[in-house]
C-alpha cells in the first residue's frame, strides 16, 4: 500500500503548517518548440462555427425524424 494512503487509513497526517514549509513540488516541463503554444491558442472564427452549426444541426436531425 502506498505511504500516504496507510496514514490516510490510520488518520495521523502532519499538520498543514508543517506540510507547506516541507512541501517541494517537483516539476516537468514538456519539451516543447517556441511556435506550438501560439499555433494551439490561435483564435479562428471558423474553428468556433463549427461547434453551433453541428448543434443546430442536431437539432433540425431531430426535429426532421420526430416530424416523419
Amino acid at each position: 500500500m502506498h505511504p500516504v494512503a496507510q496514514r490516510l487509513d490510520h488518520g495521523r497526517l502532519p499538520p498543514l503548517r508543517d506540510v507547506r514549509r516541507n512541501l517541494h513540488i517537483r516539476w516537468y516541463r514538456c519539451p516543447i518548440e517556441r511556435e506550438r503554444p501560439r499555433e494551439l491558442v490561435a483564435t479562428g472564427d471558423s474553428r468556433g462555427l463549427i461547434h453551433p452549426v453541428g448543434h443546430l444541426g442536431l437539432w433540425a436531425a431531430t426535429g426532421v425524424s420526430a416530424f416523419h
